[in-house]
């Protein structure tokens, strides 16, 4: 797990995570596995983003044009996420998933706690909100992270700016 100070700033002022519930989810999409640096170098998430805007049309029952990018991972003592692959979903949230596109799954997040962060910026910065987010867990020990986080990219999330405002979640219980 990547260590950082708890007083990560983000343009000048103090992130502050808020705790929050949700209900279960069905989104859409694409699965793969990846490190980190295999995502960065190969840059698949914009790959598989591209494909699933592409072909956003064939998604049934589609609620939203907002993409979840979902990260499952183990956790286990020897986990590294930069160097060990891991589950990655990009897709739409859908009322169900009745049939699938080709080459698409479907995938259910259960009804958990969040820890909920804005990042704003670049995406090739947001492992640093993910980062604080674990980092505020181990030091309020009260919350124990589940083994996967999700991203929602709002209509207005464009990868190739660094003036971004991404919603970053870590399931916790």
């Amino acid at each position: 797990m990547v260590q950082v100070e708890m007083t990560h700033l983000m343009e000048g002022t103090k992130m502050q995570p808020k705790l929050l519930k949700r209900d279960a989810f069905t989104i859409v999409g694409y699965q793969f596995e990846a490190s980190l640096v295999e995502l960065e170098k190969n840059k698949l998430d914009l790959a598989y983003y591209n494909e699933l805007v592409l072909h956003k049309d064939l998604v049934p029952d589609r609620m939203t044009d907002e993409v979840t990018f979902i990260q499952s991972y183990p956790l286990t003592e020897h986990f590294n996420p930069r160097q060990d692959r891991f589950k990655h979903i990009i897709g739409y949230k859908v009322r169900k998933a009745l049939s699938l596109p080709d080459n698409m799954v479907s995938y259910t997040v259960p009804a958990c706690h969040y820890m909920k962060a804005k990042h704003m910026g670049s995406p090739q910065e947001i492992h640093d909100t993910h980062d604080y987010l674990f980092a505020f867990c181990e030091e309020h020990q009260e919350y124990t992270p589940l083994g996967f986080d999700l991203e929602e990219w709002s209509l207005s999330y464009n990868p190739f700016t660094s003036v971004n405002e991404v919603d970053v979640y870590l399931a916790v219980r």
